[in-house]
């Protein structure tokens, strides 16, 4: 708002001239003020108008399993100069995209808000979007036994103390291996040497419902 503040100069008028840089307007308002007695005094006020900033990012999955890698690619205009990454555990950064790894060791998923704050010199906005990491399963197995005289049928028992598993993956270490829906298998190992003992290392892979394995 211009305000005419003269004492005895009714006859007053306005023009705006703007001028484009940068992606910006310079805008000169010019007040065109007469006297009485027909004195003329022009007076200009530069004012700068920055464009709007449109704060944006994507992320490359809203879900992911412990450890888990989001991706945060910054989609803000070319308004902004400088960024800052609130990544919802306390970690800060001041880069333009980010990538962070993030750990779920709890007995819950962990629902994160990460925000980023875009400005220039003038203007600041901040957008955020949540992101969940899925908790690891906690797992272990037992083997009915661990040493014996081969051929021998062994049972092995998986234990998950923290979900309820949707499929397990025995690795029983000779080659052989089993994807099943059941926490208990039994597998027959054998020794075809005539001395010497064999180690066999058999492994267990657990999947949660997310499709997170351990």
């Amino acid at each position: 708002q211009l305000v005419n503040d003269g004492v005895g100069f009714d006859n007053w008028s306005v023009e705006n001239v703007a001028i484009a840089f940068n992606g910006s307007f310079l805008v000169r308002p010019r007040v065109s003020v007469t006297s009485p007695n027909g004195c003329k005094s022009v007076s200009e006020t530069p004012i700068t108008v920055l464009p709007s900033l449109q704060v944006g990012f994507d992320i490359n999955a809203d879900t992911l399993c412990s450890p888990a890698r989001f991706s945060f690619t910054n989609t803000t205009n070319a308004s902004a100069t400088n960024f800052t990454w609130n990544l919802g555990d306390g970690r800060t950064l001041t880069t333009r995209d980010v990538q962070a790894l993030y750990f779920n060791n709890t007995a819950n998923d962990r629902t994160l808000t990460v925000s980023v704050t875009a400005s220039n010199s003038q203007c600041s906005q901040t957008i955020s979007k949540q992101i969940v990491v899925v908790k690891q399963p906690a797992i272990a197995f037992t083997a009915s036994q661990t040493a014996f005289c081969g051929p021998e049928l062994i049972t092995l028992r998986a234990n998950v103390s923290n979900i309820q598993p949707t499929r397990y993956r025995f690795i029983f270490g000779d080659g052989d291996s089993l994807e099943t829906t059941a926490n208990t298998v039994q597998h027959t190992y054998s020794n075809l040497t005539s001395v010497q003992n064999l180690v066999r290392t058999a492994r267990l892979i657990a999947f949660s419902p997310n499709g997170c394995p351990d």
